[in-house]
């Protein structure tokens, strides 16, 4: 055994946490030698051989291990059966893509002979090339969620300028919505505390944490963001691994059902349709999974991204693809926000995930097995308030 539990209530809460974590390294252990002519037997050896480093503070060696953690979870989940987890998806799961309403919108016309490497290129092309227009001056953008004056991963580039980019009301403040907290509040916290915003905070997979408004001004709710208004979604999360561990499959399939809200449904229940909202930051993913596609598309499709100043979000690519209409429609979102007006100022690939340095890099998606983030951040020049 990897851990004993009778000493429990003598633990701490990093020593809890990290026994959370090494039963959850022992369960993947278990199923994976089950299905060992998968070859999957030695990696999980390897890794037992380091979950030490679990008690290591260093910043370095804590993401090596997060993303070894993840890579553990990952092969598990394929290992282990999923049945049940499908036919509850099959009868609560909203399918983003096909309901909610619309107003029409198009998808970019094919890249050259419409190939997956010509969508690629095309994609990548378009996130590496910011608006030559609205560039914001480096003594003016501040990575919100560090304290560095460089990009880290888990921070969001905001330009304040406030001769250009950053003119909240003056009677009421600034307002943010921030999708996507992960247990990381530096981004939301550093926002009410630095302009003295009301931020709202939403995450559905935070299971353990209440809602309301914190010491820190920031208001925290259990709602998911997506294109369809509803109380019961099944929305996993990309660490729910943890969870079912202490929960298993039925507790966690209710606990994660969760309402999910359009942006305009929030904005109408939180009595912001008179206003302007600053910032909307989205960082939300689930097991091998981006969310930003759909939402992209429904703030096009109702028209809210016109009372957004700044949207701010992750982009994330898992490979490998195999679709090149997937990365057509991903471009499409994108295209549909420039032609909207909304101007693409940075753009900052992850530090921690798959390194992107060329175009080549990028194209390896088409093959292997990798996850690619790039944090986005767009300035809306003429926002006007949603009615």
């Amino acid at each position: 055994m990897l851990y004993q539990l009778e000493n429990w209530d003598e633990l701490d809460e990093e020593e809890k946490e990290a026994m959370e974590t090494l039963k959850f390294i022992e369960k993947a252990h278990e199923l994976l030698h089950e299905h060992d002519h998968l070859g999957f037997g030695a990696a999980v050896d390897e890794h037992e051989a380091d979950d030490a480093r679990v008690f290591d503070d260093n910043e370095e060696v804590a993401v090596q291990y997060e993303k070894e953690e993840e890579k553990e979870e990952s092969k598990a989940v394929e290992a282990a059966p999923q049945k049940a987890e499908e036919s509850f998806e099959a009868a609560h799961a909203i399918n983003l893509d096909e309901e909610g309403p619309s107003l029409g919108f198009d998808l970019a016309d094919l890249a050259g002979a419409g190939g997956l490497v010509d969508e690629l290129r095309r994609l990548y092309s378009f996130v590496t090339h910011v608006s030559n227009e609205f560039r914001c001056t480096q003594d003016h953008i501040k990575f919100v969620g560090t304290d560095k004056k460089y990009f880290m991963d888990f921070s969001y580039p905001i330009c304040f300028d406030r001769a250009k980019f950053w003119t909240p009301d003056v009677e009421k403040g600034c307002l943010v919505y921030s999708f996507g907290v992960d247990d990381n509040w530096k981004f939301d916290e550093e926002m009410a505390r630095m302009e003295q915003c009301k931020v709202f905070a939403f995450d559905p997979n935070m299971y353990d944490e209440e809602e309301g408004v914190k010491e820190s001004g920031v208001d925290f709710r259990k709602i998911g963001i997506g294109k369809k208004n509803a109380d019961d979604v099944l929305q996993p999360g990309k660490r729910d691994y943890k969870y079912r561990s202490r929960f298993g499959d039925g507790k966690l399939d209710k606990i994660r059902t969760q309402p999910m809200r359009t942006l305009w449904g929030l904005m109408r229940e939180l009595g912001h349709t008179d206003r302007i909202i600053d910032v909307v930051k989205i960082d939300r993913e689930g097991p091998r999974k981006a969310y930003e596609p759909a939402v992209l598309r429904n703030l096009l499709e109702d028209g809210t991204y016109a009372c957004v100043r700044h949207l701010v979000f992750e982009l994330h690519f898992f490979g490998p693809i195999d679709d090149a209409d997937e990365v057509r429609s991903t471009f499409s979102m994108l295209k549909g926000l420039e032609d909207a007006g909304l101007k693409l100022y940075r753009s900052q690939a992850s530090k921690t995930k798959s390194k992107i340095e060329s175009v080549d890099d990028f194209l390896t998606l088409k093959n292997e097995k990798n996850t690619f983030v790039y944090v986005l951040s767009w300035f809306n020049p003429k926002p006007t308030i949603c009615h």
